[in-house]
C-alpha cells in the first residue's frame, strides 16, 4: 500500500512540473511577441556580434571589441 501512494505522488509531481514548463514556455513566447525592442542598439548589439561569431567577418560593435570588452559573448547565448 505504501508503494501505491508513492507512485501517485510521483505521477502528480511530474504532471505539475510538465504543466509548469509548458506554461513557462508559452508565456515567454507570448511576451516576446508582445514587447517590441524599443532601442535599436539592442538589435544591433545582438545581431552584429552574432554574425561576427558565426561567419568570422562583419562589423564588431565596440562593446565586444577586445580593447574595451564591456560585454561578454554569453549575452548572445539563448536562455
Amino acid at each position: 500500500m505504501t508503494n501505491n501512494i508513492n507512485n501517485n505522488n510521483k505521477s502528480s509531481f511530474t504532471t505539475s512540473s510538465s504543466s509548469f514548463a509548458i506554461l513557462y514556455i508559452a508565456l515567454r513566447i507570448s511576451f516576446a511577441n508582445i514587447a517590441p525592442l524599443t532601442d535599436c542598439d539592442e538589435v544591433y548589439n545582438y545581431w552584429e556580434p552574432m554574425h561576427f561569431l558565426v561567419y568570422k567577418f562583419g562589423m564588431q560593435t565596440w562593446e565586444y571589441a577586445p580593447q574595451y570588452a564591456l560585454r561578454t559573448y554569453a549575452y548572445l547565448l539563448p536562455m
